[in-house]
Order: structure tokens, then sequence, then C-alpha cells
């Protein structure tokens, strides 16, 4: 096997790893739909969006395929994305015991898209490919919006609790 498609296949994994932690970020807002109604649409809706991004980081596999060699890559591993994983696959767990209540989903929403966006890969990861710009700009604003409709979520929230 030659050194390029050893890179390609390393690459590959990486994002596939990526895609996998933001089909995980689905299905946690998925589920924190069902167990909070008054929200479930806006995280029904947020969970589409994170589906979206795995749809666009999808493309950035068939970039590789055409030949696409991203750089610095090598610098974002299993251990950026495995904590953000872990922390998913542990609350996916504690709902299955018990419902959280909206304060509780709304900071791990926070903290796990917080993580996403810290992990600086769109800052880290470049190609010569336009459509690779396009989809890093893409995904790290919809991730930065994410994160303040989130907060905004959350001061919500706080400010029901303190109302008489």
């Amino acid at each position: 096997m030659n050194i390029k498609k050893r890179i390609q296949e390393a690459q590959a994994r990486i994002i596939e790893n990526l895609i996998a932690c933001e089909m995980s970020l689905a299905e946690l807002y998925e589920t924190y739909s069902r167990t909070d109604s008054e929200l479930s649409s806006f995280w029904k809706d947020i969970a589409v969006e994170e589906n979206n991004h795995a749809t666009q980081l999808q493309s950035l596999l068939h970039l590789l395929e055409k030949g696409v060699i991203f750089k610095e890559i090598g610098r974002f591993d299993d251990a950026t994305i495995a904590p953000i994983v872990n922390l998913i696959k542990k609350e996916m767990e504690a709902i299955r015991q018990t419902p959280p209540s909206r304060t509780h989903a709304l900071q791990i929403a926070l903290n796990l898209e917080t993580s996403v966006f810290d992990a600086h890969f769109y800052d880290i990861v470049h190609a010569d490919s336009p459509e690779y710009h396009a989809v890093a700009s893409r995904l790290q604003s919809e991730t930065r919006t994410h994160i303040d409709i989130i907060r905004k979520k959350i001061l919500a929230a706080q400010e029901a609790h303190r109302a008489p």
C-alpha cells in the first residue's frame, strides 16, 4: 500500500469518528425531545442540524476519494473526539434511568457543543479545496450558533425558575 493511500485511510478514520460524534449528538437531542414536551421542537430541530453536520462531513470523505489530502489533520485524533463521545454515551445511559431536567439537558448540550467547537478542528485542519473551506466554515458557524441558542435557552430556563 502506498503512503498516500495510508494517509487517506487514516484521515478517513478521523472524519468517520467526527461523523459518528455528530450522529450521536443528533440521537441525544432526539432523546431530549421526547423528555421535554415544551422544548421538543427545539431539540428536534437541533437534532436535524446535527444529522446535517454528519452529511456535510460525509462530503469530506468524498473529497478524500477524489485525492484531496487534509493538512494537519493528524493533530486531531481519537483522544480529542473520544471524551465527547463518551460523555454522550454516559448521558444516553443516564436518560434511560431517569429523564433529565431541562436545565441538565441544556447544560450537557452546551458542554458538548462547546467541546466540539473548542476542539478547533476547522482551525487546525486545512485543505486546498474550496469545498472543504465551505463545509468547514458552515460547520463552525452552525456549531457557534448552537452554543448561542443553547445559552439563551439556559438563561430563559433560569429566569422561569426564578419567577414567582
